[in-house]
């Protein structure tokens, strides 16, 4: 009877085992296709009811991408951007090629009502670019660049004492310095 009651111990710890290699197997495997997703309860309340209030405005746009990389001109002369961000639908609006550098791809992203948003960082160019662009192409909503309108982006202020306010919802106030050779993404995604 011990021996059998032994066996059956030594069983189900094999078996558990096994099962403990899967969940890390399955971990690895997720990790080597998606992106690092941000706990939401880390975000500042203001920027959660910021980005509802988006959401919100436009439903028709499942995946969104708030962009920190924008350089904003008003009457021809440069502003201090540090702490504006490019909120609006996931586009290929900012990729391709800056003069000599390469635009990096987000390699976070949270979810909101149900709703992704891409963050971009300085923390991008730790990450593998391959593994984010695929990620992130795969939820483009605005695939061409012809049909980006304006109207859909708002410039969002995000200061270092936690406050997020929206700066601007007509962003063709500022002249935003751009993509030099715009690429559309549905080339890439073929």
């Amino acid at each position: 009877m011990k021996l059998y009651l032994l066996i059956l111990i030594l069983l189900f710890t094999l078996n558990g085992c096994n099962k403990g290699n899967s969940i890390l197997e399955n971990a690895k495997n997720r990790n080597k296709s998606e992106i690092n997703i941000i706990d939401t309860t880390n975000v500042i309340p203001q920027l959660k009811t910021l980005l509802r209030e988006y959401i919100k405005t436009y439903p028709q746009f499942n995946n969104l991408v708030l962009d920190g990389d924008v350089v904003l001109y008003k009457e021809n002369k440069a502003m201090n951007s540090d702490l504006i961000y490019l909120l609006g639908p996931t586009s290929m609006m900012k990729y391709g090629e800056y003069y000599v550098n390469k635009r990096l791809y987000p390699s976070s992203y949270l979810k909101i009502a149900d709703k992704l948003v891409f963050i971009s960082s300085s923390n991008d160019k730790l990450t593998s670019q391959e593994i984010c662009k695929k990620f992130y192409l795969k939820h483009l909503e605005i695939e061409n660049n012809k049909e980006i309108n304006n109207k859909y982006f708002w410039l969002v202020k995000i200061t270092n004492n936690g406050s997020a306010f929206v700066f601007s919802k007509n962003i063709n106030d500022y002249m935003i310095k751009r993509v030099k050779n715009q690429i559309d993404g549905s080339s890439i995604l073929k």
